[in-house]
């Protein structure tokens, strides 16, 4: 009996690894015809497949993508708090890559030039929202005068380089044109910006 029960486990022995075998070279069979999904980790990325893992986490998606290099023209503008009024700025900016150096007569008639950094959240294909942060030069101590500023930030803007940030909407209405509003404290602004 102890004979027969050695010959049944070596006959399941056998059955057992003739199964795992044929499992395995199914497996590999599979394999070069299918590729293989889900072993992500064990596989060395590029760096554009890196790169695009980065962009979908949380914080890349809050941070925003690069702004495209482009030409912006907004020749129209009002001021917001102080009273609608209709002002003629002529604001001109380049962009490189998010970097923005820009220029546009201001409530004073003077030139003022500013240098920006930008990100853009997209909305969907043809909107997106650009956010930017940077410092002006041409106002003097002229800002913190104009009605309806806020008192708290009045201090920041008392120097002859301030810092600024604002909001662009941009809607895409064709490949390389969109129209733009843009935001920044006390000023609404309209035009058009090209895609370089």
């Amino acid at each position: 009996m102890i004979k027969t029960i050695h010959i049944s486990c070596s006959t399941l022995n056998s059955i057992f690894f003739q199964t795992i075998i044929l499992f395995l070279l199914a497996g590999n069979l599979h394999s070069q015809t299918a590729p293989v999904k889900n072993l992500d980790f064990f596989v060395n990325k590029t760096a554009s497949e890196y790169d695009e893992e980065k962009k979908r986490t949380f914080i890349y998606r809050l941070l925003g993508d690069q702004v495209k290099s482009s030409v912006t023209i907004m020749p129209i503008a009002t001021h917001i708090f102080s009273g609608v009024d209709l002002e003629l700025p002529w604001y001109i900016a380049a962009n490189y890559k998010g970097f923005e150096i820009t220029s546009f007569i201001n409530t004073y008639n003077d030139v003022s030039f500013g240098l920006n950094y930008k990100r853009k959240w997209v909305v969907s294909s043809k909107f997106s929202i650009n956010y930017s942060i940077g410092i002006l030069y041409g106002y003097g101590d002229n800002l913190a005068k104009i009605e309806g500023f806020p008192l708290g930030l009045k201090s920041l803007v008392e120097n002859t380089i301030v810092p600024v940030v604002g909001l662009d909407f941009v809607f895409k209405v064709a490949y390389k044109v969109a129209l733009q509003g843009s935001l920044a404290p006390n000023v609404f602004l309209f035009g058009i910006r090209y895609y370089l």
